[in-house]
């Protein structure tokens, strides 16, 4: 026999050894564990000596577990770590601002849960979910500013055998029950019911809505019940926190320009740089109060609030037909103008969050108590916040009553794309002098209009006015026309 055969055996010789007496030490460790080891013996019998440490009698099991169930379940499972991006809502926005999340980091969700509600420059959306799976890594706090297209959150989403082959032990069920019973707990405890409008108040003033008494249905947390318990924090001495952290040496505090008042920002910034020309009239509304309070207790059986809104935006929409320029808007460039087929009348609303603009589908096509039902409808979705992009969009001539609030005059400021808009001042009681030259007193209200002075010129916003206030003064002749 070669040297190199002898030396071939020998080698082979001593490995066999060694696998003999690692053996051998093996099994008089596993003989030496007790009946609660049980499990562990089988499972390394199953899996024989492969990824297998000794570590000392007390850690064993623990250690095992854990080794064993991850090897397992990186078998089993056919984990999916998706992420959920912030889709484009369209009308150009960019970013929005997150409201509230409906959900927490591990929460199971299926196809159309509630994940978040966002606020854009334009209308409050809320965002569900598209797949089924769990929620991981929230990449935003409530109030931050998210972006078109990047990630909100991710969903793992799992293979239907997972956890199958992976052993339950009553430590790990103990310890599931216990956090499940946790989170169900924080998440009972987090979960207040408000509107966003009265969000975005306790937000202001630093406020955690869960101390706030809530008298709506369910505790929903209304607008009165935030500003009482504001009203009381107020009343507390000097020196206590209220509503913010201030100090001898803090003059002022910063906050950041968000939601429908970062619109406005854009809207006017926009709406001020195209040259604009402005008209203001007298409009005497003696007649048409004494038709609103003929009508009034008839609308009121119907649970319709008549006031002289509808009968505003008729009035305009009728004026509308007569001057269909007015009823346009142009491209970026202003070097086309776009006739609209429908009325679509934007109202100016003042909101707990700032001013919104939403509007009134084909007014031409509505009779007054059509309008008036659809004015209240927007009127409480812009109260609770819960405007949508479908109101608020293709507006195509714009009304604000100021004088709802105070006022007299006004000059508005047309809101761009549109080319035209009218606002009202409050209805005053003033002496004026008839046509035979008589003094006597009359209820007056002053409306201003201002437009697009590119493509209006003064003639043509004159004698719109004229007709309009002709509908207002003289409005049975108006009913002639009203569809």
């Amino acid at each position: 026999m070669s040297v190199i055969s002898k030396n071939t055996t020998t080698i082979r010789n001593l490995y066999a050894h060694l696998k003999n007496v690692r053996i051998a030490r093996y099994s008089s460790t596993l003989r030496k564990h007790d009946s609660s080891n049980f499990q562990l013996v089988a499972a390394n019998r199953i899996n024989p000596t492969k990824d297998f440490v000794l570590v000392p009698r007390g850690r064993q099991k623990l250690h095992f577990l854990q080794s064993f169930c991850s090897s397992q379940a990186s078998k089993v499972e056919n984990i999916h770590k998706t992420p959920f991006p912030l889709a484009d809502i369209g009308e150009g926005i960019t970013e929005v601002e997150i409201l509230r999340w409906f959900v927490k980091d591990g929460q199971q969700v299926k196809q159309f849960d509630k994940i978040c509600e966002v606020q854009s420059d334009k209308a409050t959306v809320e965002i569900t979910s598209r797949y089924d799976g769990v929620v991981r890594d929230l990449q935003y706090k409530e109030g931050d500013i998210a972006k078109v297209g990047k990630p909100l959150c991710f969903i793992e989403s799992i293979g239907v055998e997972t956890t199958k082959h992976v052993p339950k032990t009553d430590e790990m069920s103990f310890s599931t029950n216990v956090k499940e019973q946790k989170r169900s707990e924080e998440e009972t405890r987090d979960f207040v019911v408000a509107t966003p409008a009265v969000r975005r108040i306790a937000r202001e003033h630093k406020i955690d809505l869960s101390k706030v008494p809530g008298s709506g249905n369910n505790g929903r947390v209304l607008k009165e019940d935030i500003l009482t318990y504001i009203e009381k924090q107020q009343q507390i001495p000097l020196g206590e926190e209220v509503g913010f952290k201030s100090s001898s040496h803090e003059e002022h505090r910063i906050e950041p320009i968000r939601g429908l008042r970062r619109a406005m920002t854009k809207t006017m910034t926009a709406s001020l740089s195209v040259p604009q020309l402005t008209l203001g009239e007298e409009v005497v509304m003696d007649r048409l109060m004494n038709i609103r309070s003929g009508l009034k207790a008839s609308t009121e059986k119907l649970g319709v609030r008549l006031t002289y809104m509808p009968f505003f935006i008729k009035a305009t929409s009728y004026c509308l037909s007569h001057f269909s320029i007015l009823n346009s808007s142009v491209d970026q460039n202003c070097e086309n103008i776009i006739y609209h087929r429908h009325h679509n009348i934007s109202i100016a609303m003042d909101t707990p969050m700032g001013l919104t603009v939403p509007n009134i589908k084909h007014v031409d096509q509505k009779s007054i108590l059509e309008v008036t039902k659809e004015l209240q409808v927007l009127m409480d979705l812009a109260e609770a916040g819960r405007l949508g992009e479908e109101h608020l969009k293709e507006g195509t001539f714009s009304l604000s009553n100021v004088g709802v609030i105070s006022g007299t005059y006004t000059s508005p400021v047309v809101f761009v794309p549109q080319v035209a808009i009218g606002a009202f001042g409050r209805i005053r009681m003033i002496p004026i002098v008839d046509s035979n030259g008589h003094v006597k007193t009359a209820h007056v209200i002053t409306v201003s209009w201002s437009a697009d002075h590119r493509i209006i010129d003064g003639a043509t916003i004159a004698r719109f006015s004229k007709m309009w206030k002709s509908c207002i003064e003289e409005p049975e002749q108006l009913l002639l026309y009203l569809k």
